[in-house]
């Protein structure tokens, strides 16, 4: 599952992803965010963005 969110805080812009994964027997959470003075938030969400879409949670088959 992911969460995206933003808002104002201490005078700056906060942006920010909150991903959830479950895997059997085992949660697991990512959490990227930033803030900005400037028009750079945008940048920096995107470097968010790519950061959490190459993570690989895939779990490999047990032989037995």
């Amino acid at each position: 599952m992911e969460f995206r969110y933003g808002g104002k805080a201490d005078e700056h812009d906060w942006s920010g992803t909150l991903v959830v994964i479950s895997v059997p027997a085992t949660f697991s959470t990512v959490l990227g965010m930033t803030y900005a003075d400037s028009d750079l938030i945008q940048i920096q969400e995107n470097v968010i963005a790519k950061a959490i879409g190459s993570l690989n949670f895939d779990v490999p088959e047990v032989k037995r």
